[in-house]
């Protein structure tokens, strides 16, 4: 018996279950990774016990004391929550010999005139790094 004649045994005309399952415990895990974790008195503690069990967060799962990112993650959707949104790192600017690598590898022999406008920005970038 292969798995889809066991699953369409098992589930008869209920066959999305499976996948309302699968999307309960997938936000379940999301929700259990964003949330802090409630102080051991807290009146939420059993709510979120519930919660990291619907994850699958039980017993010895590596994060079921702690949510892993709840730190980091948090603070993002806080973040765009709030409408601040998350500043992309401003890329870094590529160094004089970057800039003469990539011009050098763009030479086309062949044409002469482009050969000469690039060896001519080279010489332009090269001046730009001595000062």
């Amino acid at each position: 018996m292969d798995i889809e004649t066991l699953l369409a045994t098992l589930l008869g005309d209920h066959p999305s279950i499976v996948a309302t399952l699968a999307m309960a415990v997938a936000a379940a895990s999301i929700l259990d990774a964003l949330l802090p974790q409630p102080a051991p008195n807290s009146p939420w503690l059993p709510a979120r016990k519930l919660l990291s069990a619907v994850a699958a967060n039980v017993r010895h799962a590596s994060n079921a004391g702690q949510p892993p990112l709840a730190g980091s993650l948090a603070k993002v959707a806080r973040a765009v929550i709030a409408g601040q949104g998350v500043r992309p790192e401003p890329e870094a600017e590529p160094t004089h010999g970057e800039v003469i690598c990539q011009i050098a590898a763009e030479l086309n022999p062949a044409d002469p005139v482009a050969y000469a406008a690039g060896m001519a920005r080279i010489a332009d970038v090269a001046r730009k790094a001595v000062g």
